[in-house]
């Protein structure tokens, strides 16, 4: 398979034409392109590692709309090679780590504040050479993509461009490495080059400089903490994603399984206090999500971790959890019943009394809410 990241369709010549296929009116295409940086609104900030803040933002209609329209009917038809798994439908981060299994030495690189630093610049050269878009047509297409000339965390177009910006240089490394018997990935700004049957600390420093060199020829800068850019070989722990990549089969980080049974611990004494139900489901769902996140990264006692849960659930108190359940008759509001509903099925795993009565409530609530 071809590393090359190639755009299979006809490329767009006129506004009119890109206006036609986000079914909007060119002028109001135009009007919104040169307004988009007023239309976001701050989302969250997220802390990392480092003590610095993630923002991230949401799109504000209309341009929510047009840009939702513009990455499935033209950004997304393009075609991405098998080195990048991230936002592909039916792959994963999991998928991703994967390719990296059974290593012998692992290179893991970073790019700093990625997002944020994807430029005007980069996303109209992607749209003009790789989309084969006009000038005119590129430089409209990146200023609905950008705010303050740059991508935004958060936005519906922001990861399918991150996947596609280095569509120039980084395929013939790709195509280079593998002749090399190296196997490289990219999920978003995380890169991984791994070799199945080498040790190959002796060429990081040389690999170091061709990636680095991908990175600034887009006016990005690598992260180079230890944390973020570093070598492993299979005499230490070496992980993608936080999964352990050592042998043929992935496995997850030991901490992420002592994690969970701490978790289950704390359910078992949460369960010997004066608890609320909404405790209980709140709970139940953590450890289940994280049950279910061991399962996907290979861990051999998810199952047991999840029968160990149910367990536990058959010891909430019936009592409690049908006078829960009666909260149901009290709902004004399809949205209301949906958020409530969905806890109500947690406590089917109580027993079948409070099953029985789960479904006698929320049938009779749908039937009051559709009087």
């Amino acid at each position: 398979m071809s590393s090359q990241i190639e755009y299979p369709q006809a490329g767009i010549a006129s506004i009119d034409s890109l206006a036609s296929a986000l079914r909007i009116p060119s002028s109001e295409l135009v009007a919104l392109a040169n307004n988009t940086s007023n239309l976001y609104r701050k989302s969250e900030q997220i802390e990392k590692d480092d003590g610095s803040k993630r923002i991230t933002y949401d799109a504000l209609p209309p341009l929510k709309i047009v840009l939702s329209n513009f990455r499935k009917r033209i950004i997304d038809k393009v075609l991405l090679p098998e080195y990048i798994s991230a936002g592909k439908k039916g792959k994963s981060y999991i998928d991703n780590a994967e390719v990296h299994a059974g290593s012998k030495g692992l290179l893991s690189e970073d790019i700093k504040n990625f997002f944020p630093q994807v430029s005007f610049k980069s996303v109209f050269e992607a749209f003009k050479y790789l989309y084969k878009m006009s000038p005119e047509v590129a430089e409209v297409a990146a200023l609905l993509c950008t705010k303050d000339g740059y991508l935004v965390q958060g936005s519906p177009v922001s990861g399918s461009l991150a996947n596609i910006i280095f569509y120039a240089k980084e395929p013939f490394l790709v195509d280079r490495l593998k002749l090399l018997g190296f196997r490289y990935t990219r999920y978003y700004d995380d890169v991984h080059i791994s070799h199945k049957t080498d040790d190959f600390s002796r060429d990081i420093g040389e690999l170091r400089t061709k990636v680095y060199g991908i990175f600034i020829s887009q006016g990005l800068q690598p992260h180079r903490t230890a944390k973020k850019s570093n070598y492993a070989n299979s005499s230490r722990r070496m992980s993608v994603h936080g999964i352990v990549i050592n042998n043929e089969k992935i496995k997850p980080n030991p901490k992420k399984v002592s994690d969970t049974r701490a978790m289950l611990f704390k359910f078992e004494r949460l369960l010997e206090t004066d608890y609320t139900i909404d405790s209980v489901v709140s709970l139940y769902r953590s450890i289940r999500g994280k049950i279910q996140t061991l399962k996907a990264q290979g861990s051999t006692k998810s199952e047991a971790y999840l029968t160990t849960l149910n367990s536990l659930m058959r010891k909430v108190d019936e009592a409690k959890a049908k006078k829960f359940v009666r909260k149901v008759r009290k709902v004004k509001t399809i949205k209301e019943y949906n958020k409530l509903s969905s806890k109500l099925s947690v406590l089917k795993k109580i027993n079948v009394k409070v099953t029985r009565v789960v479904k006698i409530e929320c049938d009779l609530a749908k039937k009051s809410l559709k009087a």
